[in-house]
C-alpha cells in the first residue's frame, strides 16, 4: 500500500545542512514504529492531533528499553521528557541514557518526537521499570497538558537549586511580559537580590511559584511605598496559604508578607517586632523555624519582611487578619533612642536626704523614701532610691534585707550614713542605693517603656522585701494609677489595640491634676467617642446633661476660640494616631 502520510522535520527544511536527511530519516523510522499503518494512508493524518500525546515503550534484548513520545510542540517538551525519564522513571536512581533523539516535525500540526534509550543490568530493576511505566505514562501525560503542570510535577519530585532558579527567572520574565503596563524593570533587580540573599535551605523547602510570589509582592510593596507622600507612613500586608515541603510530607502554612517605610533613622522594624505583632493578633501563632526573610533598602528606607506560620487559615479569616495586622505593624515600629549621659546631681541627693530627714519626727514614723528614675540602658532600667528610717539597734541592715530576698532587682549599694537624731536617742539612718531591673515586662506594644508601671512595680517589690514606707514623690502617680485602673474596669473588655489607646488617652489629659479627680464615667464617654472618631474621621459632639463632649481634627482647633471657654474648667486631650492628630475636650454644662 502506498504511503501518502506527509511529514517533514522542521530541521530538514534547511537543505544546506548535511545532517538534515539523517534527521528526517530517523523521524520517519520512529513514526513507523509508533503509528499503525493506516496512519500513512491519505486522509488519516488529521486524526493524529486527537491522539497526542502518544507514548510507547519497547523492550528489546535483555534489559534494553526504548521509550517514544509524540506530543504537540510546546516550550521545554524535550527537557521535560528527558528529566522525567532520566531522573524519575526509577525514583532514587539517575538513569544513564545511552541514546536520546528529539526533533520537531510538521504533519497537520507542529509536533515533537522524542526517543530515549537506556540499558538496565539487574532483572529486579527491569521488573521495577515495567511496573512503573503505566504510572510514568500517566504523569507524563499530565505534565504535557501544560507548562504549569509540567513545572509543578517536576517541582513535586524535586528540583535542583539551579533548575529552580531557571524556572523562577522564566516565570518572572513571563509575568513581566504579561503585565508590562503595571510592572517595571525593578522586578528583575528584586529577583536578583532575593536569589542572592536567601539561603539554599530556604529555597529548597519552598516551591518556585511560592518564591516567585515573594519576589512579586516585595516589588509591588516597594512600588506602592514609593507612591506615598514623603513623611507619610505606608504599610502593606498580605496573607497567603502555601504548602511547605518537609521530610515527612507537605505542611500547610500561612505566608505573611509585610512592607513598610521607616520615617527616620531611629526607627526599627525587624523579625522580633513582626512576631510580637502577629502574636497579638493570633496568640497561638507558631512561627515556622527558618522561614524569616527580610530586605531593607537604605535608598528609600523600605523594609520588607516575610514569615510563615503553621496552620490553615480560611480566606475570610485571612482578610480580617490583614486589617488587624496592618494596624499592629504600625504600632510595633520601635523608635531607637540614644542613651543619655547625665551624671547624678549629688547636690540634689543631699537636698532630698535633708527633706526626708525633716519628715521623720517620731520614732514610729514610716520610713520616708524617694524613688528617682536614673537611666535606661539597652535592656535595663535604673532607679536611685533614697531611704530614710529611724534606726534601732535590733534593726537589720537595710541592704541585707535586699540582698537576701528572692527578687528581680539588682541592688547596687551607694552609701549609708546617720543624718540626725530623734529625742537625742534614736538615730535617723539614710541609705542610698541603686536598683536595676529588666525593661522587658514594661514594654508596650509600640516598644516604649511604661515608666509609671515600672516605678509602681519597683515600689511594690521594695514593700515586699523591706516593709511599708511612705512614697514621698509617688503619691500623685499612685493616685493617677488608681484612677486609671477604675477607668479601665469601667470600659469593660478591650482588645490590645484599644488598651494601648486608652492608656495614651489617659496620659494625654490636661490639666494633669484632672487625671486623678475627673469622674471616670465622663472619661469613659470621651474615650468611646474617640474610638468612633478614629473610624469615621469626622467631627463628633455630644451632651449628656452634665458634661459637653467634643472631638475635632487637631488642625481645626482654631474653631474652639469662638466658644470662649475658661481653660481652667476644660479637660483637653491631644492625641496623634498613625500620623493623624485629634483634639478632644469636655466641660461641665
Amino acid at each position: 500500500m502506498k504511503e501518502t502520510f506527509s511529514v517533514r522535520s522542521i530541521f530538514a527544511e534547511d537543505s544546506d545542512r548535511p545532517c538534515s536527511l539523517v534527521s528526517n530519516h530517523s523521524l520517519i523510522e520512529a513514526l513507523h514504529r509508533l503509528l499503525p499503518c493506516d496512519f500513512f494512508l491519505e486522509g488519516s493524518v488529521e486524526e493524529l492531533s486527537h491522539l497526542l500525546p502518544l507514548f510507547r515503550w519497547v523492550e528489546w534484548g535483555s534489559g534494553n528499553f526504548s521509550l517514544y513520545l509524540v506530543a504537540s510542540r510546546r516550550v521545554n517538551t524535550v527537557k521535560f521528557f528527558y528529566e522525567m525519564v532520566s531522573r524519575w522513571l526509577l525514583p532514587g536512581r539517575h538513569l544513564h541514557l545511552t541514546a536520546f533523539f528529539a526533533t520537531d516535525f510538521i504533519s497537520s500540526i507542529e509536533s515533537t518526537l522524542c526517543e530515549a534509550i537506556f540499558t538496565i543490568q539487574s532483572e529486579s530493576q527491569c521488573e521495577r521499570v515495567r511496573s512503573r511505566l503505566p504510572i510514568f505514562e500517566a504523569e507524563l501525560r499530565l505534565g504535557l497538558t501544560s507548562l504549569y503542570h509540567a513545572n509543578r510535577l517536576l517541582e513535586a519530585k524535586g528540583l535542583s537549586g539551579d533548575e529552580k532558579m531557571v524556572l523562577i527567572q522564566e516565570r518572572i520574565l513571563a509575568l513581566f511580559k504579561r503585565r508590562a503596563h503595571d510592572l517595571d524593570y525593578s522586578i528583575f533587580s528584586q529577583m536578583q537580590q532575593f536569589l542572592i540573599t536567601c539561603g539554599e535551605e530556604f529555597k529548597r523547602g519552598r516551591g518556585y511559584r511560592d518564591l516567585c510570589r515573594i519576589i512579586y509582592l516585595f516589588d509591588a510593596f516597594r512600588r506602592g511605598i514609593k507612591r506615598r507622600e514623603e513623611g507619610q507612613r505606608a504599610v502593606f500586608v498580605r496573607l497567603k496559604s502555601a504548602y511547605l515541603s518537609l521530610p515527612f510530607g507537605p505542611k500547610k502554612v500561612l505566608c505573611v508578607f509585610v512592607g513598610l517605610n521607616l520615617l527616620n533613622l531611629n526607627e526599627i522594624f525587624e523579625e522580633r517586632h513582626l512576631i510580637r505583632a502577629l502574636q497579638r493578633c493570633i496568640p497561638e501563632a507558631e512561627v515556622v523555624p527558618g522561614s524569616h526573610f527580610s530586605s531593607f533598602s537604605k535608598e528609600d528606607a523600605t523594609q520588607l519582611l516575610y514569615l510563615e506560620l503553621y496552620g490553615d487559615y480560611p480566606l475570610k479569616e485571612r482578610r480580617a487578619l490583614e486589617l488587624r495586622l496592618s494596624e499592629e505593624v504600625q504600632r510595633s515600629v520601635e523608635k531607637w533612642m540614644h542613651p543619655i549621659f547625665m551624671p547624678r546631681n549629688e547636690e540634689e541627693v543631699m537636698r532630698n536626704i535633708i527633706t526626708l530627714s525633716n519628715q521623720l519626727k517620731f520614732i514610729n514614723d514610716l520610713p520616708q523614701v524617694i524613688l528617682c528614675f536614673d537611666e535606661q540602658g539597652d535592656a535595663e532600667l535604673s532607679f536611685t532610691i533614697i531611704w530614710l528610717r529611724v534606726f534601732r539597734e535590733k534593726d537589720p541592715p537595710l541592704l541585707d534585707l535586699l540582698s537576701k530576698g528572692d527578687t528581680f532587682l539588682k541592688v547596687l549599694p551607694d552609701r549609708v550614713k546617720m543624718v540626725g537624731w530623734i529625742r537625742k536617742k534614736y538615730q535617723k539612718e539614710a541609705t542610698v542605693f541603686r536598683a536595676q531591673f529588666s525593661t522587658h515586662p514594661f514594654l508596650r506594644s509600640d516598644h516604649s517603656v511604661d515608666l509609671v508601671k515600672a516605678r509602681l512595680a519597683l515600689a511594690e517589690e521594695l514593700k515586699r522585701l523591706i516593709g511599708e514606707f511612705r512614697d514621698y514623690n509617688g503619691g500623685m502617680l499612685a493616685k493617677q494609677r488608681e484612677h486609671f485602673v477604675a477607668l479601665k474596669a469601667l470600659c469593660g473588655a478591650l482588645d490590645d489595640r484599644e488598651e494601648l489607646l486608652l492608656e495614651n488617652f489617659f496620659h494625654a489629659i490636661f490639666p494633669i491634676e484632672k487625671r486623678s479627680v475627673f469622674p471616670a464615667p465622663a472619661l469613659k464617654t470621651l474615650f468611646e467617642m474617640f474610638l468612633e472618631v478614629l473610624r469615621t474621621q469626622e467631627r463628633l459632639e455630644k451632651r449628656d446633661g452634665i458634661y459637653s463632649y467634643l472631638w475635632i481634627p487637631y488642625e481645626k482647633k482654631e474653631a474652639l476660640s469662638s466658644m470662649q471657654l475658661p481653660s481652667s474648667e476644660v479637660l483637653t486631650v491631644s492625641l496623634k494616631v498613625f500620623e493623624l492628630s485629634y483634639l478632644g475636650l469636655t466641660f461641665a454644662l
